[in-house]
């Protein structure tokens, strides 16, 4: 990705920036973690993996489904 692919956004990240993002985002860093990692708001960051088509990582850990019903009665 070049820094043209990301011209609708506010601010745009320096080069060597975009580059750490995608790569830990390709790696199935957590938004969270690439942002500590990086010093990069997690907001922009899930903004810029969106934007390249990387999948971004939803809350939970990998393989967890979602929540089993609540017993009944």
């Amino acid at each position: 990705m070049d820094v043209c692919s990301f011209a609708g956004m506010g601010n745009v990240l320096e080069q060597d920036k975009q580059q750490q993002v995608l790569a830990l985002g390709r790696l199935g860093w957590t938004l969270t973690r690439i942002g500590r990692a990086t010093g990069v708001h997690r907001v922009t960051v899930g903004e810029y993996l969106r934007a390249a088509g990387i999948a971004v990582r939803g809350r939970g850990r990998p393989g967890e489904s979602a929540a089993k019903p609540a017993m009944s009665g």
